[in-house]
């Protein structure tokens, strides 16, 4: 048990933290990579959305394409 209280993501990555397995470690990245995933394409979206799709645009020609 933990002396203090596991509030928001505490509560899901609390087996990591106390066992440390090698799954409990990459469901924490896991989560991690996703979470930065979804918030890059919500800035994504939005960004193109304000700038009649400035981003997207960049981003493609950033990584290679058109």
């Amino acid at each position: 048990m933990s002396e203090e209280p596991l509030i928001g993501e505490e509560v899901f990555t609390a087996g990591a933290y106390l066992g440390g397995s090698a799954s409990q470690i990459a469901g924490v990245v896991t989560q991690d990579v996703l979470r930065w995933l979804v918030i890059l394409g919500v800035l994504l979206a939005v960004g193109d959305g304000l700038t009649g799709n400035t981003f997207s645009k960049f981003f493609a020609r950033l990584i290679g394409g058109g």
